[in-house]
């Protein structure tokens, strides 16, 4: 990575914490995480590729890059409303292929080294969940198994005429790994996993 994109990243270092802001501002502010791990805010980065690269369109991204203890390049996508219906799927996969196209630009890392050591992980509201499942508008588990399978890559045949089909091949084929995760199971993963400070160089 060039010493002027290193510097563009380290400029939107921050919290994980601030990059899972929900609403409000300042003592008013409502955040989903609480981690105060360092990680560096992906939707600014996106709005400066947009701008630097004169695009007509905004793509799309996850909100959070920061670097594991060992090594790995870790995406996050923050999700504290409703994931549980197409339209959302679309969005967070969208942001998914999108998230890793500007990486590769930034970085100029050979893809085999890039998948290698990158992971996608998305973190929901159980919360938001079980309101949902209480309503009885979704089967909860089904439900978190299809959004799984699409970010995964494996579609059951019974639904391969769905929007699953347009949406595979992220584990193995963009990232090495992607996970999906409630906010207290991220929230250990995040503070046994994330170092308290990013690394000098990415």
């Amino acid at each position: 990575m060039t010493k002027q994109n290193i510097n563009v990243l380290r400029s939107q270092i921050t919290t994980i914490s601030e990059t899972s802001k929900i609403d409000g501002r300042g003592n008013n502010a409502v955040y989903f995480s609480s981690s105060k791990k360092q990680a560096i805010n992906f939707d600014k980065i996106k709005d400066w590729y947009k701008d630097k690269n004169s695009l007509l369109y905004a793509p799309k991204s996850a909100d959070a890059f920061c670097i594991d203890s060992k090594g790995n390049q870790i995406f996050i996508e923050f999700k504290s409303g409703n994931i549980f219906n197409a339209k959302a799927i679309k969005s967070i996969v969208e942001k998914a292929y999108h998230t890793a196209f500007i990486y590769l630009d930034l970085s100029c890392q050979i893809f085999d080294e890039y998948r290698r050591k990158s992971h996608f992980v998305l973190v929901y509201s159980q919360g938001m969940a079980n309101k949902f499942l209480q309503k009885g508008d979704y089967e909860f588990a089904p439900a978190l198994q299809q959004i799984v399978f699409k970010l995964r890559g494996f579609v059951p045949k019974a639904n391969r005429s769905s929007i699953g089909t347009k949406l595979r091949f992220l584990e193995g084929f963009l990232f090495t790994k992607v996970d999906i995760m409630n906010l207290e199971t991220f929230e250990s993963y995040a503070a046994l996993n994330i170092p308290d400070y990013l690394p000098d160089k990415f």
